[in-house]
């Protein structure tokens, strides 16, 4: 069983990725250190790229990022939909305060815990 070493969440928001044809992607996976996001295009592993997103989603600020792609891959959920591409990118500095934004933002990705009816 793989064990990850920062909590990953699931979070869905938009990302503007320099280098990508269109630009824009979508992260649907993220942790302090990186995000997995979906894409209509690719880079290359190892690639060094700007990523600039919005956390808290309705933030009006908008945080940029340095990041590594580290494994590109087909999106198994949609593989012929919009955002046929999944990419890992793991951030080349950590953002400490991230993992607190995370947090109140969204639940831990793989928590197999049913949602709370509050």
């Amino acid at each position: 069983m793989e064990r990850r070493a920062h909590e990953r969440y699931q979070i869905w928001l938009p990302v503007r990725i320099e280098g990508l044809d269109d630009g824009v992607a979508v992260s649907h996976d993220a942790s302090k250190r990186g995000l997995k996001i979906v894409s209509r295009g690719t880079l290359e592993p190892g690639a060094e790229i700007d990523i600039a997103f919005r956390l808290p989603p309705e933030s009006e600020s908008e945080r940029t990022v340095r990041g590594r792609v580290v494994r590109v891959g087909p999106n198994e959920l949609d593989p012929n939909g919009l955002w046929p591409n999944e990419m890992a990118i793991e951030f080349v500095d950590a953002i400490p305060e991230l993992e607190s934004l995370l947090q109140v933002t969204r639940t831990p990705a793989r928590s197999s815990a049913p949602p709370r009816g509050d």
